[in-house]
């Protein structure tokens, strides 16, 4: 994006942090800016695809999520919504696996869901289903 592609308020919102005359059309705005501010082509079109990128995934995971959710959300009876996440991995890990949660699965998965939030609660309960020990009972 070429600074003439801005718009002239924003043009005139730029003259203005540089210290620039605000007064006239887009071409001399975007000609007085063109001579102080390194405004690369490449450098914004990376920016505006990287930022497309970010936007896409979070699209795909959010529809992922509602797809996965809907299925899961009370896998057999289990509310996957309900209590807290201690309360929700000791009922999961009891009703999954047949067993009280470990402290380790406690710790990691806690973490994961509430400090990191890298998983959903429909995450764990697939990590679990997905787990030998599952498959093995």
């Amino acid at each position: 994006m070429a600074l003439i592609d801005l718009k002239k308020a924003e043009l005139v919102a730029l003259a203005e942090e540089n210290g620039l005359d605000t007064t006239g059309t887009k071409a001399e705005l975007a000609e007085r800016l063109d001579a102080v501010l390194s405004w690369d082509d490449a450098e914004e079109e990376e920016v505006v695809e990287e930022t497309v990128e970010e936007v896409a995934e979070e699209v795909v995971e959010e529809v992922a999520e509602e797809e996965a959710s809907e299925e899961v959300l009370s896998w057999k009876g289990f509310d996957l919504t309900a209590g807290d996440s201690d309360a929700f991995l000791k009922g999961l890990y009891m009703k999954v696996l047949g067993r009280e949660v470990d402290l380790g699965g406690l710790r990691h998965y806690t973490s994961v869901l509430d400090m990191h939030k890298t998983q959903t609660r429909a995450d764990v309960l697939q990590d679990l289903l997905n787990s030998e020990e599952y498959k093995n009972k």
